[in-house]
């Protein structure tokens, strides 16, 4: 038998039937679309053995699914019982056992069992704090905190006692005998009575009282005897590494060093070999020109027109400066020079240069350029 109906609703139909057995109108359960109903609706047919009608005060709207159900209670009546209901209603799982009892007004219960073993606990419930947890360990298959605590105890395995001997026992002698170890003091008293120096290495490191004895130790020399060493010697070798610093004697330094005899640049610079004009100024000019006679010695000018040489800056560095201006007129002449310039002799006016020409110049003084203008041969 049957305990739900399902109906598709059209907007029209108002009354829906249900054929099993209910004691009373609560029994009866109505759904649409999966939302119950509590309200809009009567139910007739109570303690009717061949079921009943759901009436709706108002038709439902069309398009609906309506459940009609047996809510179900924990006890039924024997109506239900001979009616076929206790059996369509309940249906037992492998392993459990359902038995319908009648009490003495004629009401059905269920009992559940538990066909396998009657006295087993559900594994599930046992990882909760059960009243029996002894039972409920032996179903997990583990041991209680105490079990275990006495087989550590009782047993001659360090290996099995080394876990607890990791905490702050009482007993740390135990604890250090078991996990193999040595006291600091055993350590440090062991340390102080040796003779192997290889062994007092350790301690020699840090900042001890004896350092004379942690240098010997560690084969090294203090800071002191090195600097005494280092003065005392008269291996240039040796000093080096002073000389390197800048000390009161750069000369000396130099001389320990090998360098006496580089040259060093400084603003005094004092030329000690002959000057050679390398530095070299190349360019197409016209109109006014000033040479940049602290850079350059030497220079070849193209003109792209006629050219008057302004008078270049000249410091005291550059007093005794010597130099050539090779000049390719290509048809343009020198028209004049600054007042610095001063030509030297009968040897042609910038004018009358027309070939390849050349003008040699020494610098005399900050204040005076002395030059001569030569034609070069073709």
């Amino acid at each position: 038998m049957t305990l739900q109906h399902s109906y598709g609703t059209n907007g029209i139909s108002d009354a829906f039937a249900f054929s099993f057995p209910i004691d009373q109108e609560a029994d009866i359960q109505v759904l649409i679309d999966n939302i119950e109903q509590t309200s809009g609706f009567t139910v007739h047919g109570a303690a009717s053995p061949g079921g009943g009608v759901v009436v709706f005060l108002a038709a439902p709207s069309a398009g609906k699914t309506l459940v009609i159900r047996h809510r179900g209670r924990t006890a039924v009546s024997s109506e239900d019982a001979s009616s076929g209901y206790l059996s369509d209603k309940l249906v037992a799982g492998a392993g459990i056992s359902l038995t319908a009892q009648e009490d003495g007004e004629g009401r059905q219960v269920l009992v559940v069992a538990n066909t396998d073993d009657a006295n087993a606990l559900d594994p599930d419930q046992n990882l909760a704090d059960l009243t029996d947890k002894a039972a409920a360990r032996n179903n997990l298959g583990v041991y209680s905190t105490a079990q275990v605590d006495a087989a550590i105890s009782a047993s001659s395995d360090l290996d099995l006692k080394k876990a607890q001997n990791l905490a702050d026992l009482p007993d740390k002698t135990t604890a250090r005998t078991n996990l193999g170890v040595y006291a600091t003091a055993q350590v440090d008293a062991a340390i102080s009575a040796s003779s192997d120096l290889d062994l007092k290495k350790a301690q020699n490191l840090a900042d001890l009282p004896d350092k004379a004895t942690a240098r010997t130790n560690l084969g090294v020399y203090a800071t002191a005897q090195v600097d005494a060493a280092i003065s005392a010697s008269s291996d240039l070798d040796l000093k080096k590494a002073q000389n390197l610093a800048d000390l009161t004697n750069p000369a000396t330094a130099r001389n320990n060093l090998g360098l006496a005899d580089v040259a060093y640049l400084n603003v005094a610079q004092d030329w000690s070999q002959p000057q050679r004009n390398q530095a070299l100024f190349t360019a197409s000019v016209g109109g006014v020109v000033t040479l940049n006679l602290a850079t350059y010695q030497t220079f070849e000018l193209e003109l792209s027109a006629d050219v008057t040489f302004a008078d270049p800056a000249v410091t005291a560095a550059m007093v005794g400066q010597r130099g050539s201006i090779g000049i390719v007129p290509n048809g343009f002449s020198i028209t004049a020079m600054g007042g610095l310039w001063k030509r030297v002799g009968d040897t042609g006016a910038p004018g009358e240069i027309t070939g390849q020409g050349r003008i040699d110049y020494h610098i005399r003084s900050t204040s005076r350029i002395e030059y001569a203008y030569n034609d070069v041969e073709a």
